[in-house]
């Protein structure tokens, strides 16, 4: 069922992956064998916690657009052909492989329609950072989605070293 923002709210009889270990431990208290704890649990009654470092990492990925960055605070405004990205200000997450934001750029320059968004919100994020920093290509590929972000071609070379890091 929707929640928040359009999250997804657990039914009532539902548990949260963190709250499964605290249940069987305080039923195995009470007499019951964990065994017993374990069968009452499936997949239909645990939701999964999504942390914003998954969050972060599908949309750097391309694996789900960038407005999906909403729920962890990230703002999107597109006004008169300009998009606007405005992170929180608090915002940290541990870096992500270079070959991430390499599958991003294919995916998004594959699918074409907002590869301009997906390239704004990947420059403008501070917090996204990469283990490969400062590296000749991460250079390259930052050049690639600067070129994506002002709507010019990117270049061959890019799409091929994107290519490579990504197989």
């Amino acid at each position: 069922m929707p929640g928040p923002a359009g999250g997804h709210r657990p039914a009532q009889s539902a548990i949260t992956v963190d709250e499964l270990p605290q249940r069987c431990h305080r039923r195995e208290r009470q007499g019951e064998s964990l065994g017993t704890c374990r069968l009452e649990v499936s997949r239909a009654n645990v939701c999964p916690v999504t942390t914003p470092h998954n969050l972060i990492g599908r949309v750097v990925r391309g694996e789900e657009a960038p407005e999906a960055l909403e729920r962890v605070g990230v703002r999107i405004e597109t006004r008169n052909g300009s998009i606007k990205v405005t992170p929180p200000s608090d915002m940290s997450v541990p870096p992500y492989p270079l070959s991430d934001l390499a599958r991003g750029l294919l995916i998004n320059w594959a699918v074409g329609t907002d590869l301009p968004k997906w390239a704004t919100t990947m420059l403008m994020v501070d917090a996204i950072q990469f283990v490969e920093a400062d590296s000749p290509q991460e250079g390259r590929l930052l050049d690639a989605v600067w070129a994506a972000m002002t709507d010019q071609p990117i270049d061959d070379d890019a799409l091929d070293l994107a290519r490579r890091l990504t197989s």
